[in-house]
Order: structure tokens, then sequence, then C-alpha cells
């Protein structure tokens, strides 16, 4: 019985080991002298984890020569961008795989290095200036196939400019990335990851801001706002699986606007107690703890905490959490 049950095993979540099991499970069996039953079962299971092994025996003698074909040498490229007379730029990333940082610090408009080992991942770069707008896009090269079995390293380390205001997106697909942008003239930060943690701080002086859209498939994401705001901001945070932390404790002089969803995982969300803060919560299942955080009211569209300058306070922080599944922690103060 246990060769059969590890033999379908190896078809669904368990490709070797379950291979590897059903064929040992059925080999004990059929050597035992005496005769039992369920010696059908172990003939089945030995047959299924044969078939398994081989499978698997194919796979591995396509992959490894491809793998060996598409990895080289470990390269590290440089680009820089100048501005050229923009007075403001759009810049785009595209990062599949590896490791992404994000912060400022450029002399120019852009500047990239670029660490990777499979050969057609040399970042493409592509530059132009119209009406004074800059549109820069970075992309990975190559396709979307990873070789396997083997160590692959993609590790972009990008600069931006400090002076020129920028929109930032990124989409990430399964790479992890680090955003420090505290120090650019932001005006907006789109970031589109699949899988690998993120982790955005904005903590300086932004006097451009307005938008903040982070949506994450899986994965761990965090977002620091403990800067200066001189603007009113919106934030759209969603994060299907994962732990999402969020910090608010910055100085706000046009409130925010935010909207936070989660399907599974923990959420903390850090508020300030300087300025008034509403916080409506929707939650399926978890526990909700509130510091800091007195409850307002509750009804059929959620449970609403307050800070003890709302009502107070000419600026407030507006924010919606929805959560499907999982602990949520509001905490004002420090």
């Amino acid at each position: 019985m246990a060769s059969l049950v590890f033999g379908i095993l190896s078809f669904m979540c368990l490709p070797l080991l379950g291979g590897i099991l059903a064929v040992a499970f059925a080999l004990v069996a059929r050597s035992r002298k005496e005769k039992v039953r369920g010696g059908g079962l172990a003939t089945a299971g030995l047959s299924l984890g044969i078939v398994n092994l081989a499978v698997m025996l194919l796979l591995a003698g396509l992959v490894v020569p491809l793998s060996i074909h598409f990895l080289g040498k470990t390269r590290t490229v440089t680009r820089t961008v100048a501005p050229q007379g923009a007075e403001r730029a759009v810049v785009e990333l595209r990062v599949r795989s590896g490791k992404a940082t994000v912060e400022g610090g450029a002399e120019g408009l852009f500047e990239g290095t670029f660490t990777f080992n499979v050969k057609d991942w040399e970042p493409r770069l592509d530059y132009a200036v119209r009406g004074g707008e800059g549109r820069l896009s970075a992309a990975q090269g190559g396709d979307w196939w990873a070789p396997a079995f083997w160590f692959v390293r993609n590790d972009w380390l990008v600069r931006l400019s400090d002076e020129v205001p920028v929109d930032l997106s990124a989409e990430l697909s399964s790479a992890s990335a680090v955003f420090r942008l505290g120090s650019l003239s932001l005006r907006s930060l789109e970031v589109e990851s699949g899988s690998g943690g993120v982790e955005v701080d904005l903590s300086g002086k932004m006097s451009q801001l307005g938008r903040i859209d982070l949506s994450q498939g899986s994965g761990e994401l965090s977002l620091s706002l403990r800067g200066e705001y001189s603007n009113y901001v919106q934030m759209d945070v969603e994060n299907a699986s994962g732990r999402t932390e969020i910090d608010l404790r910055g100085r706000w002089e046009g409130g925010l606007g935010g909207y936070i969803k989660c399907g599974s995982g923990d959420v903390s969300l850090f508020l300030p107690e300087e300025v008034g803060v509403r916080v409506r919560v929707r939650s399926g299942s978890g526990r909700l703890r509130a510091e800091g955080m007195t409850l307002d009211s509750s009804d059929q569209d959620g449970m609403v905490y307050v800070n003890a300058a709302f009502r107070e306070s000419p600026v407030t922080l507006q924010v919606d959490l929805e959560c499907h599944s999982g602990d949520i922690t509001l905490a004002a103060g420090e």
C-alpha cells in the first residue's frame, strides 16, 4: 500500500522523492518470503515509481545540457544615461529573476551596475526625450526561460537622479527588490511583483510624491513612510500571500488615502500620533490587535478605529484595510 501511495504522490507533489520511496517500499514488499496481501499494490507502486524516475532522468538529460549552454562566466556591466535636457522622467524597470536594489545618488539620470551569468540576460536600455519628458526603459534581456538545477545570478544595482522628478515603475516577476528612494524627487511609484520579497523605503523629504501602488503575488512586503510628505498621497497596497508591514509614522502635511488588501498573511500597520488617523478594518479570520487606537464604530462594512488626534487634527490619514486570513496589528505611536 505504501509503495502505491508514494507512486501516486510522485506524479503529484513529490516528483523525485516519491518515486524513490515507491521503488524502495515495493522492493521491500516483494523481497519478503511469506506471501502477504497487497502484492499487487506493491507491483503497481513499483511500476509508478520506475516510470517517475525514468521521466525525471529524461528531463535531467534535457535540462542539464541546456543549462550548460545558456550559462556563461559571471559578467558585470555598467550603463549610464544622462538627462539630455529632460525636466522630468518616467523610468520603467523590468526584472524577471534575481535581486534588484534601486536608490538615489546618480550623477546623471541613471546609473546601473548589472551582474549576471546567463549569456542572454544583459539588460536592454532605451531612452528618449520628448517635450521635456525623458522616458527610460531598462529590461532584463533574454526570454522567460531560466536554467534549472544550476546556480544563476542576476543582480541589479540602479541609481537614479535626486534632482530630476521621476515617475518610477518596476515589474519584478520572481525577482526580489529593495527600493531606497528617500533622496529622490519621486512623484509616483508603481511596483508589480509575482513572487519574491519587496522592501520599499520612502523615508525622505518627498515634496512631490502623490501616488504609491504596490502589488505582490506572494512573499514579504514592507513599506516605510517615515519622511516628510507635502502633498496628499494615494496609497494602494495588495499582497495575495505573505506578511505585509506598512509604517506611516512620517510627517504629513497633505494627508493620505490608503487601501490595503491582503489575501493571507499577517498585517502590521504602524500609525502616527500627531495627525488624525482613521482605519476601517474588514477581516475574514485572524486576531485583531489595536494599540493606541479606539474602536469608533462597527457595522457590516467593518470596524472603524481612530486615534486621539482624529477630529482634532487638520490633517487626516484614511486607510481601508481588508484581510481575508491573518492577524492584524494596528499600532499608533512609537
